[in-house]
């Protein structure tokens, strides 16, 4: 049975392989597409790097770890002359191989439970298969979570399958790395926390209502090297805070996340349109896989019950913090995507089990299972992979290519990967000039000032602290009303500062929503002074462009670029 089970390790092997080199000749094939979150974060990760403070030279609304890690991308494309956005996809499939392969080598250690051995393997697959499909979200912090959480979360699948290794140096250390790696996607959001918290829950609970569970050698394993070392990582991150500039912790504590807290219903959504859209699917795929799973539990073997246990309190847990928060964005939905795409296949290999367990030759049906699977492990990614080559190909024979010379780097994208800001970027603006973007959201600021490789023009990379600034004071009126007008009037009067500073060649205004709340507050006539509309330019993105008047620089004496 050992060597039946090798087959299948290496034919999973394989299909990893094949679906990571899909994704790396994906990635390399568009090497300027991004998108608006992602190249927001690796702004400020340059920024960062460039000596700017977060939340005071440079800001945004989230806890700075997001920004540390994309300063990985951002030294990659600077000592490789990548372009940021391709730097940033290989960076996150490199990261997604890695942690696939970490997840399907300790699933050696349960290589003599076949039912598991399959679920977990195939569940490592369809993880890597899920990778692949994501494009609006890829390296958004939901799927950064995910990546680094998985490989532990596998760990501990099987230390609640009493698989673990022997406890040498190796096993320690393997499983203290997991446990930091685990740290860091826990930390990117305080509420990872609290769904990595609740499995655990979950798994112990399940092995102190269970006849045959281990309770106390399951809590004893929240002293393990894995858990040990997330505790630390957590600390370090939460201890950190203290030792940042003074100037940071009062701008992101006492200035960011108040508005973002008082304002935070800006943009929520009710739940009806949260869960009923007509886009998503994933809560069809959760309710049929919970189903399945829910018929499958009083009948399965413990050890393949507790598998389905786990991905369904992912599942609900991930269910049920999206509901909480409110906002509709698609990535806050991808843990609870994979959870059910990973319940729904354990459902099917159990349902496969039931039977097998009812068997009067356990062992052939098990090499059976194993073929079978086998197959699938192969068949699968390779199709996958042949499906991204084929898509590839079809781009190369049709889409038009425009050469990256116009950012100062060598090779060639397709012309759908550009934001269309781009062009009037770099139509009207050098690449010594900064850009100023003032809209309800990242887009269409985000991507097109990393593609078009400029700098931005004011400390605020996004508007959106004014937008909620000017929604508390305006519409929520808290009790402490003249805090948040003090703190409305410091923003106006930081962009009047840095536009008179860096001079932004060109201000992109937002037509709905945001040139009334700029008229009303009077940053129009400020920008009236200097700058001119462009007729048309950014009608087709829903921007009106002010081009800075080069008459007005030669009479200050400054350049225009």
């Amino acid at each position: 049975m050992r060597f039946r089970s090798g087959y299948f390790y290496v034919a999973a092997w394989l299909g990893l392989t094949f679906l990571s080199l899909a994704a790396l000749y994906r990635d390399w094939g568009h090497p300027l597409t991004g998108q608006s979150d992602q190249c927001m974060y690796l702004s400020m990760a340059e920024l960062l790097l460039q000596g700017r403070v977060p939340y005071v030279q440079c800001f945004d609304n989230n806890p700075p770890l997001i920004i540390y890690l994309n300063v990985i991308p951002v030294v990659v494309a600077k000592c490789f002359a990548l372009p940021l956005t391709l730097a940033f996809n290989l960076s996150v499939t490199i990261l997604a191989a890695f942690s696939s392969a970490l997840s399907l080598a300790a699933l050696w250690l349960s290589r003599r439970q076949v039912v598991i051995f399959v679920s977990l393997s195939l569940a490592v697959l369809l993880f890597a298969s899920f990778n692949l499909s994501l494009d609006l979200d890829y390296g958004q912090r939901e799927h950064l979570f995910l990546l680094l959480y998985f490989p532990f979360f596998v760990w501990r699948l099987l230390r609640a399958e009493q698989f673990s290794a022997k406890e040498s140096v190796f096993s320690k250390t393997f499983a203290a790395l997991l446990g930091l790696g685990a740290a860091l996607g826990l930390a990117l959001k305080p509420y990872f926390v609290l769904m990595a918290a609740f499995v655990e829950m979950i798994l112990l609970a399940s092995s102190f209502s269970n006849r045959d569970g281990d309770f106390r050698g399951r809590l004893a394993s929240l002293l393990k090297p894995e858990c040990l070392a997330l505790y630390l990582g957590l600390s370090i991150y939460a201890l950190h805070f203290l030792f940042l500039p003074a100037s940071m912790r009062i701008g992101l504590f006492q200035f960011v996340l108040p508005i973002y807290q008082a304002g935070y219903d800006y943009y929520t959504n009710s739940f009806l349109f949260n869960l009923t859209s007509f886009w998503r699917t994933d809560f069809l795929l959760l309710a049929f896989a919970s189903l399945l799973t829910l018929y499958i539990l009083p009948r399965a073997r413990v050890t393949t019950a507790i598998i389905s246990i786990a991905f369904a309190a992912l599942a609900w847990i991930a269910t049920a913090v999206y509901f909480y928060a409110g906002q509709s964005w698609q990535y806050h939905l991808l843990p609870i995507r994979l959870a059910s795409l990973l319940l729904f296949s354990n459902g099917l290999v159990s349902l496969f089990s039931l039977w097998l367990a009812k068997a009067k030759n356990e062992t052939k049906w098990e090499g059976v299972l194993l073929a079978l699977a086998a197959v699938f492990a192969l068949a699968f990614p390779a199709a996958r992979a042949y499906q991204v080559y084929l898509r590839g190909q079809e781009e190369e024979a049709t889409l038009e290519k425009f050469d990256l010379a116009f950012i100062g780097l060598k090779g060639l994208c397709f012309e759908h990967e550009i934001s269309p800001a781009v062009k009037t970027i770099t139509e009207h603006a050098t690449a010594c000039d900064t850009v100023l973007f003032l809209s309800t959201a990242m887009a269409p600021g985000y991507p097109a000032m990393v593609q078009s490789g400029r700098k931005p023009g004011s400390r605020f990379i996004h508007a959106m602290p004014l937008v909620v600034a000017d929604y508390v004071v305006e519409v929520k009126k808290p009790q402490d009303l003249k805090r948040f007008q003090d703190m409305r009037a410091q923003i106006i009067d930081w962009y009047r500062q840095d536009i008179d500073r860096y001079k932004p060649v060109l201000i992109f205004v937002q037509k709905q929503t945001m040139s009334e709340l700029v008229y009303r507050l009077g940053l129009q006539s400020f920008i009236l002074q200097d700058y001119v509309a462009l007729p048309e330019v950014g009608d087709t993105y829903g921007m009106t462009v002010y081009k800075r008047n080069p008459a007005k620089n030669n009479a200050k004496g400054v350049k225009s670029s």
